[in-house]
């Protein structure tokens, strides 16, 4: 007593394929499981086998593509009504596995996200809920549990409408170029700011979503890589789609700003001068090729070179002596082959201390050195 026994082998397992999370209907007359067996659409699907009277089943049946996606379709339960919960990848989500949601008694019911706080950006997965008592468990890798799976309960509070369905549809496309970009990722977010659905483009640039079906103004937003974020926000009306949103992505200028110093920007050391002279030195090259090339990678970029002193020594001179030092400096850059009409050059001399250390006021040598640096700002 208390154990399993006499175990029985189903007649539709395989060596070469899965056969998992067997569910029965409410009359145990169907049987539905998740398999990657010959003829499953992505990387498993749900099917299901009718029970007949004598014990014996019937041919595996893919429940098709109003179900299955090219993604994982996983973890089917059937409630007594009817009603499949089963978990998916594939169907727009708010990420990773989902729970969704079909009414099987209408073969051309839509699939409903069964959304928060249930649905995360993790994995939601194994749904089971008992229809008398609204309490039902899942399992979830989301933050907050004791380890990477945990399992859940909760109460539902508000059903489904499973008579209700809002689809939300549109591109996303370059600013520029109008080029469809593909892998954008979009989000509904509701008047709260609390997200609704996400997804990304394929390779069309389109994107299609699933709505909550509540009345009022919400806001899509796509973001991509090497773009800025754009955004669309529109107003729904119960169970009408909403399609043609189109979002526009401009793309980010990856090259510093105008007004940036490129010596501060790149993190390169201080460009050094031998005392009373305005060659560069060995160790001044070692920072120089790092603003070459970034010029190079920015061809669009200009820069003017700016020479700085100390206070040391009498101010007209110092002025000249910066001259010197932002010259020979941007006429290392034009003879490595920036185009001189990219390079300016100005010397300040001691007319932009960085500290209180001017004329006549006692300072240190490395106090003196902080006001002895060359910059080189971004003007276009």
């Amino acid at each position: 007593e208390d154990e399993w026994n006499e175990i029985e082998e189903l007649p539709f397992n395989g060596d070469s394929y899965s056969v998992a999370h067997p569910t029965l209907n409410s009359d145990e007359t169907k049987l539905y499981f998740a398999s990657d067996m010959p003829g499953t659409k992505g990387e498993s699907d749900i099917y299901v086998v009718d029970i007949n009277k004598d014990g014996t089943f019937s041919t595996p049946k893919n429940l098709g593509e109003r179900i299955n996606t090219e993604a994982r379709e996983t973890f089917p339960f059937v409630t007594d009504s009817g009603i499949l919960y089963f978990s998916s990848d594939g169907h727009p989500g708010l990420g990773g596995l989902d729970v969704f949601a079909t009414d099987l008694n209408n073969e051309r019911g839509e699939v409903f996200n069964v959304g928060r706080p249930l649905n995360g950006e993790e994995d939601d997965f194994s749904y089971i809920i008992n229809e008398e008592t609204k309490k039902g468990f899942f399992a979830s890798n989301r933050k907050g549990g004791q380890g990477n799976d945990d399992i859940y309960s909760f109460v539902e509070m508000t059903p489904l409408d499973f008579t209700c369905h809002t689809n939300i549809t549109g591109i996303v496309k370059d600013e520029k170029t109008n080029e469809l970009l593909t892998d954008a990722s979009v989000t509904v977010y509701d008047k709260d700011n609390k997200v609704v659905s996400s997804s990304s483009t394929d390779e069309n640039g389109a994107f299609e979503m699933e709505g909550n079906c509540e009345e009022g103004s919400y806001k899509v937003v796509a973001t991509k890589a090497d773009y800025e974020e754009g955004n669309r926000s529109f107003m729904t009306v119960r169970a009408e789609d909403v399609t043609g949103i189109e979002i526009v992505l401009a793309q980010v200028d990856p090259s510093a700003p105008i007004g940036t110093d490129l010596a501060q920007y790149l993190n390169i050391e201080p460009i050094y001068f031998d005392f009373d002279k305005y060659f560069i030195r060995e160790d001044a090259r070692i920072s120089i090729e790092k603003v070459l090339a970034y010029l190079n990678e920015y061809p669009s970029v200009k820069v003017q070179v700016r020479s700085h002193t100390d206070s040391r020594a009498n101010d007209a001179y110092n002025m000249k002596l910066s001259a010197n030092r932002a010259k020979a400096t941007a006429d290392y850059l034009i003879a490595a082959g920036i185009p001189s009409n990219r390079i300016s050059y100005e010397g300040y001399g001691e007319t932009e201390l960085t500290n209180g250390c001017s004329n006549n006021v006692p300072c240190s040598k490395e106090k003196h050195q902080l006001n002895r640096r060359s910059e080189f700002i971004v003007v276009e």
